[in-house]
């Protein structure tokens, strides 16, 4: 099964004590492969988009990319593996460079609920974005 999803998507949050608007837009798409009994058990997600966020009380804004292929492995215990590869975010600001960034890869695991059981595996650079976040719209 493959499905290609378009995206414009804008959200609000006020996690820095301000207002922050999050516009995000571009297309994913999704693959997912079967076993021979009809049971998921890989799905790879591509995706493309870019993310505007906005201080609407001071017009500071910045925008990163957010690109790559995500790999869900489905197992039989009904657990989940999923493998983020590629760019989630990268704050550049003028004058003052990189600020923070997600980027790399990050292996995590699910138990058969959907809970976090760990990471396993990680690689690059995964700065924490929110402080990064307020610190550049404030």
């Amino acid at each position: 099964m493959i499905l290609k999803i378009p995206l414009d998507f804008t959200d609000t949050f006020s996690d820095c004590g301000f207002t922050i608007v999050d516009h995000i837009e571009g297309f994913f798409t999704i693959h997912v492969f079967f076993a021979k009994n009809g049971d998921p058990r890989i799905e790879i997600d591509t995706f493309s988009l870019k993310e505007t966020v906005t201080n609407p009380a001071n017009g500071m804004s910045f925008t990163t990319t957010n690109a790559g292929p995500n790999i869900i492995t489905f197992h039989k215990d009904g657990s989940s593996t999923l493998a983020e590869i590629g760019l989630v975010s990268h704050i550049i600001l003028k004058g003052q460079g990189e600020i923070a960034a997600q980027v790399g890869k990050i292996v995590t695991t699910f138990d058969a609920d959907g809970n976090l059981i760990g990471i396993s595996f990680e690689a690059g650079k995964h700065d924490d974005l929110l402080p990064a976040i307020c610190a550049a719209l404030a």
